[in-house]
């Protein structure tokens, strides 16, 4: 593998860890939201 390869493929790696953690914080937020609103909604809330 050459060093630029290499170099892209680093970068390839770093940007899908990124992309993945981004993403469980948004499924995180999402699942944290829709507990409280079920919970809510058990209660007879909005």
């Amino acid at each position: 593998m050459t060093e630029e390869r290499n170099d892209e493929y680093d970068y390839e790696a770093f940007s899908n860890r990124e992309e993945k953690r981004r993403v469980q914080g948004y499924v995180s937020r999402y699942l944290k939201q829709a507990k409280s609103h079920l919970e809510n909604v058990s209660k007879g809330s909005f």
